[in-house]
């Protein structure tokens, strides 16, 4: 049984394969850049102050049944064999399934034999010896045929037990979602609204009335506790460098997504002027990957025979880096809070269209 699914590409691996299965019912992806801001994370004991916040304040799942009644299923199956029972039975329903595999022991990703790291493909057909996946992650795009072998050893790998990046054990790990009754309800213009208010309201003040502080403040804090510690950190980030960096990478990834959804918004409220702000999210997104990858070469530097890298004034440098990201993104959202307030005018692409200012159900 094939599958045929139009794979959503993404910067990270899990809103590429849930987007993939969105697209799969008919939905739209774009709902994964509908919300920004932070959330405090499940990792406490942490180096990095980064760590202890999500870099989205509501997880693709619970995009997932906001936007579209839509329930994610996670399945940990004792063994290889029930686990390819599922996913033989997921298939044959017509339905993709995506799998928990470790990119250690896929050969297509750049990983393969040298790094253990937890990552989720789609896969859309079965064969004897063989299956056939849908890769959207933009750092290791692909489509075709994988050996069942190879499937086996990354799905079973050890290196899915890492407590850093998976909570759970992430061997033998199915994910299907459910296909509704019905065909997915159409997003209404109320409820992109809505999205948008909430995003600002939550980034630039909201937390402060919880003592969170807004999310440039805690941009900002986080910046600060790193400054005071930065040669501790260069110490002890040197055998975890690609950890801390994802982070980053995850910040550049939801950004991408952001700016997705304003385009997409923009159409949907006939409010051209939000895609200038999703121009500046794609600014925003490629601001977070410099982050990171000046945080991996400089830091994983340090122990290379003959290195001259000062590890301490890299976290520095990482630091004054995020706090002029932090600057820029706090005059992103403002911008998009004055969108949101600005009165409508009449004519064709001037002011605040209607759909942007709201005052109907959608």
């Amino acid at each position: 049984m094939t599958v045929q699914v139009d794979a959503f590409e993404s910067a990270d691996c899990i809103t590429s394969t849930y987007g993939t299965l969105v697209r799969h019912l008919g939905g739209e992806p774009a709902i994964f850049g509908s919300q920004w801001g932070f959330r405090p994370g499940r990792k406490a004991d942490v180096e990095w102050p980064f760590e202890r916040l999500n870099a989205s304040r509501r997880s693709p799942c619970e995009l997932m049944a906001d936007w579209y009644d839509l329930q994610v299923v996670w399945t940990h199956h004792p063994d290889w064999d029930a686990a390819t029972r599922q996913i033989r039975a997921t298939l044959d329903a017509g339905q993709p399934a995506v799998v928990v595999a470790d990119a250690f022991c896929l050969p297509y990703c750049w990983q393969f034999g040298k790094q253990h790291s937890p990552h989720r493909i789609v896969l859309t057909a079965y064969g004897v010896d063989s299956v056939v996946i849908s890769d959207g992650y933009r750092g290791s795009r692909y489509e075709g045929a994988l050996a069942l072998d190879d499937l086996c050893a990354a799905m079973t790998s050890d290196g899915l037990l890492f407590p850093r990046r998976m909570f759970i054990d992430g061997r033998n790990t199915v994910i299907t979602v459910p296909v509704p009754d019905a065909p997915l309800t159409e997003v209404t213009a109320e409820h992109t609204r809505r999205s948008l208010r909430e995003n600002v309201t939550e980034y630039l003040s909201a937390g402060r009335a919880h003592g969170d502080g807004s999310g440039h403040d805690l941009l900002l804090r986080c910046a600060a506790e790193i400054r005071a510690d930065a040669a501790g950190l260069a110490q002890r980030t040197k055998t975890d460098v690609a950890e801390i960096s994802a982070w980053f990478g995850g910040m550049a990834s939801q950004r991408a997504l952001n700016a997705a959804f304003l385009t997409w918004a923009a159409d949907l409220l006939a409010a051209p002027s939000l895609k200038e702000h999703a121009d500046r999210s794609t600014a925003l997104s490629r601001q977070w990957e410099k982050v990171r990858n000046y945080l991996y070469i400089r830091l994983s530097a340090q122990d290379r025979p003959g290195a001259t890298v000062d590890g301490t004034a890299a976290v520095e440098r990482v630091a004054g880096m995020v706090e002029e990201t932090a600057v820029q993104e706090f005059s992103w959202c403002r911008g998009i809070d004055a969108e949101l307030h600005r009165p409508a005018r009449s004519g064709s692409g001037q002011g605040n269209p209607q759909g942007l200012a709201g005052g109907g159900t959608g």
